[in-house]
């Protein structure tokens, strides 16, 4: 028997049941399953709206076992973090985080140059490794080294089972449910939230402000989903023919620009790439003109700080300029950009959960603009687990 998977078409996308037929074919018999997509034209944007009701049921599960691995990491020498794609953009989210919360130093790594370090972790070290699938091969082998080396490993993963969780002395289960759509949406949002409840654990009563708002974000990110849809949805119809975009920010704000520019290269088919704000200024700004389109996140106020400085500078170039913010920019901010797309001011790293729900819905959108399907980029796989 094979169990052949089938995306519905629009006409019962809306339907809430699961749908069995048996046909036989050549005297084998094939099970046909449409999967539910709760009304939604494609899995990507079906899997974005699951990440508020995801998260809560990582704080009310996974909170008292993540705070209880942040304690044994808090006593490591040193913090090592490995991951591959939207999983090592997590990891830069959770070194900034515990920078800016706890004060303690880490070092991110991709997965696949981890051999490059393997002589320096030693027992006493921790080794953070990040992988959706725990099968990501590269980030599988940085585990393995990390274990013959006696490190603490943790492994944080979409499958308790997967080789990555066997290697783990330690394992975080993101608990985000199968993702079928190519583009990591919903175990990205639920890799964020596992580290940053780490990240606040490691950084103990310095974290607690973290922790406040990992608490409320659920509810925050429900919110958000609904205000920013439609303003991702009325930009995109704007700026789809556009074939470069630079995404910048600064330190979380820089972590957050990774991921978008990922997420608009993978579902939107367009180029795109991240820089840090204040490194913007020196070359990439020369190559900016009306077809392009410039998103700036800016967090803090110190984040505003390069942000007006390259707004001087690039006024004129014609590109368009989108700020994602919580606080209302400079003058010289306002007088370049198109729009401020204002999300939830939160002090903390939990609003680069926000600020990215904001990315992965405007890459969908413009993906279906483009008339392309988000759910199968060309020339991307992933595994489904």
């Amino acid at each position: 028997m094979f169990n052949q998977r089938v995306k519905p078409d629009p006409a019962v996308a809306g339907r809430s049941i699961i749908s069995l037929s048996n046909k036989y074919l050549g005297g084998l018999m094939l099970r046909a399953v449409i999967v539910d997509l709760g009304g939604s034209p494609h899995y990507m944007v079906k899997e974005i709206h699951e990440e508020p009701s995801i998260l809560k049921t990582l704080w009310d599960s996974q909170r008292d076992h993540i705070l209880k691995i942040s304690s044994k990491i808090s006593r490591s020498n040193r913090i090592y973090l490995v991951g591959s794609g939207s999983s090592y953009n997590a990891c830069l989210v959770f070194h900034n985080a515990l920078a800016i919360h706890g004060n303690t130093p880490s070092l991110p790594i991709v997965s696949g140059e981890y051999r490059l370090y393997r002589s320096i972790v030693s027992r006493g070290d921790t080794v953070i490794a990040v992988s959706q699938s725990g099968y990501t091969g590269d980030t599988v082998a940085a585990a393995k080294m990390a274990r013959e080396s006696g490190a603490l490993v943790v492994g944080v993963t979409n499958n308790p089972e997967s080789p990555l969780a066997r290697i783990s002395d330690e394992v975080i289960n993101i608990m985000a449910g199968r993702e079928e759509a190519v583009t990591a949406t919903k175990t990205f949002t639920a890799q964020l939230y596992a580290l940053l409840l780490l990240a606040a654990g490691v950084s103990s009563d310095s974290g607690l402000e973290l922790l406040r708002d990992l608490e409320k974000i659920p509810k925050i990110l429900l919110a958000s989903i609904s205000s920013l849809e439609p303003i991702a949805r009325r930009i995109a119809s704007d700026i789809y023919r556009h074939q470069n975009a630079f995404t910048l920010g600064e330190g979380v704000g820089y972590a957050v620009a990774r991921e978008a520019a990922l997420k608009l290269k993978e579902a939107s088919g367009i180029h795109a790439e991240s820089i840090q704000t204040s490194e913007a200024r020196h070359g990439p700004k020369a190559i900016l003109n009306k077809g392009f389109t410039v998103y700036i996140n800016i967090f803090s106020e110190d984040d505003g700080k390069p942000a007006s400085q390259l707004a001087k500078e690039v006024g004129d170039s014609g590109a368009h300029i989108y700020i994602v913010s919580p606080i209302e920019p400079g003058e010289e901010i306002l007088s370049v950009s198109k729009e401020i797309i204002k999300i939830p001011s939160l002090e903390t790293a939990a609003i680069s959960i926000i600020a990215t729900s904001f990315y992965q819905l405007l890459s969908y959108y413009i993906a279906v603009a483009r008339l392309l399907d988000p759910d199968t980029p060309r020339m991307l796989t992933k595994v489904v687990v």
